[in-house]
């Protein structure tokens, strides 16, 4: 059966690393698809589904949260992984993402793992801008995507 990867995306860095993963994913049959244009997607055809999120001012954005409240009986009936790209690295991402979830999509998950963050200025509204300028003359905070985490959040789908 084939494996879809849904991603919610404001900056495009969860949608790189969706790709990222799909191309650990080489030797199998794949879908990668944007959640906001995905509404009418078919899930009956996939046997796993992994769903990124990325994780502004420590929320999941309304899309994903959306769909999962939408889909989460269909979605408990798959094999289903997680991630979330963010500033809030490891352990506190995945807490931040399981707060603001239904728990047993949550305890549903194989896996749920935070894979790295990226900031892009100009993409971001003016407020925004404003406050991660202001988070970021006072923290440092690590920037990228986790290219080794990422590898192993890939193996643990196949």
């Amino acid at each position: 059966m084939k494996t879809l990867i849904l991603f919610g995306s404001k900056t495009g860095t969860t949608e790189l690393c969706a790709n990222k993963i799909k191309e650990q994913l080489a030797n199998c049959e794949i879908d990668v698809a944007d959640i906001k244009k995905s509404k009418n997607l078919a899930l009956g055809q996939y046997e796993t589904v992994v769903i990124g999120t990325p994780l502004y001012m420590g929320q999941v954005t309304g899309p994903v949260k959306k769909y999962l409240n939408l889909h989460e009986n269909e979605l408990l009936s798959k094999k289903l992984h997680f991630f979330v790209c963010g500033l809030a690295l490891g352990q506190e991402g995945v807490d931040l993402f399981q707060k603001q979830i239904s728990s047993q999509l949550f305890s549903h998950a194989s896996q749920v793992k935070q894979l790295g963050g990226d900031i892009h200025l100009e993409k971001l509204n003016p407020l925004y801008k404003w406050m991660m300028k202001k988070i970021m003359t006072k923290e440092k905070p690590k920037l990228g995507l986790l290219d080794e985490e990422i590898k192993l959040f890939a193996q643990d789908i196949k």
